[in-house]
């Protein structure tokens, strides 16, 4: 997933509302993408924040990961969420 990560960075803001989307994937691995993708967008992805926040209780760890990482990546405050995670059982996030 960070083959297509890189190539959505370059689209850039434009996909942030797909991506945003692709957060409620039916896959593990296309929502740990997703989260991945809009983190490496940045601040013009801000707008997904919440959508972010939602992935922090997701039930793989990956995408709890990325999501995590994107929040601060794209500036969305979401320290009282974040603080959560540190608490997880998977080590890793």
């Amino acid at each position: 997933s960070i083959r297509p990560a890189r190539i959505t960075t370059s689209i850039g803001a434009d996909t942030v509302p797909v991506l945003r989307k692709a957060l409620e994937s039916k896959s593990a691995a296309g929502r740990a993408g997703a989260a991945l993708a809009l983190g490496l967008i940045g601040p013009a992805a801000r707008e997904a924040g919440k959508a972010l926040v939602e992935r922090l209780s997701d039930k793989d760890a990956a995408a709890r990961r990325n999501a995590a990482t994107a929040l601060g990546q794209v500036g969305f405050p979401a320290g009282a969420a974040l603080k959560k995670l540190l608490a997880d059982k998977d080590a890793s996030v």
